[in-house]
């Protein structure tokens, strides 16, 4: 469920990305692409990301604006705005400093020489940083995203606009399903993918399926949960 923009040097396949013509398979060039991602060692990601969550007794949208940022030497920094506060953590490659605002909360320690530390809190901040963990491990989530991808189709190409930038862009959509769950949850993405840079600009994500309510006293109950759908849009170009 990302949408970035990407500087990698990724160790992978030098080969240009050539697309299709419409309604051809796409599933090698996506595989290609995300596999990019998944490897690229050095990353600028700057986003906006949007949920929206629609059942038939409920409904949910949130935003945040998040930076995903990994250089050489442990340089880094890890940032999320959203509905759980603000939470950042940075290094110069000999310090690193996480502040979590909701708790002022801030540590200050040498940066770990295997990369940035996990952060911890009490239940009270577990779901606003859990989310900052969660973009420590952004490359690892597009090996997820592939897991879900079961086709791929190349269609029409289409010109969005970025940060005030028009941008001609390859588009594929994708047929899936949520690996492991424990009901059918399936899973359509679509992919703006820029025609000259192959990096990504714009996805979104409808998913479908049953939401089963965790174990508890009584046995667990399943909800329908009716089109939902995430939405990422760029902030940069």
């Amino acid at each position: 469920m990302l949408l970035v923009n990407l500087t990698a040097h990724a160790q992978t396949s030098s080969a240009p990305l050539e697309p299709g013509a419409p309604g051809s398979d796409a599933l090698p060039f996506l595989t290609e692409l995300l596999a990019r991602y998944t490897h690229a060692t050095t990353y600028h990601l700057e986003y906006m990301e949007e949920h929206q969550f629609d059942s038939e007794f409920s409904r949910n949208w949130s935003k945040a604006y998040i930076t995903s940022i990994v250089g050489p030497a442990n340089h880094y920094r890890f940032e999320r705005r959203g509905e759980f506060g603000s939470a950042v953590q940075v290094s110069d490659g000999q310090t690193e400093s996480t502040y979590y605002a909701p708790l002022n909360q801030y540590i200050h320690q040498p940066t770990p020489t295997a990369g940035p530390s996990e952060v911890m809190s009490h239940a009270d901040a577990a779901i606003g940083l859990s989310r900052l963990r969660q973009i420590q491990s952004h490359m690892k989530n597009f090996v997820y995203l592939r897991s879900m991808v079961r086709t791929a189709t190349f269609v029409p190409e289409q010109t969005i606009e970025v940060a005030g930038k028009s941008m001609s862009c390859i588009v594929i959509t994708t047929e899936g399903e949520m690996p492991d769950a424990q009901s059918l949850i399936t899973i359509r993405l679509t992919f703006w993918i820029d025609k000259h840079t192959k990096l990504i600009r714009k996805s979104t994500q409808r998913s479908e399926g049953e939401l089963t309510a965790e174990p508890g006293p009584l046995p667990p109950k399943t909800y329908p949960r009716s089109s939902p759908s995430r939405v990422c849009r760029n902030l940069l170009n």
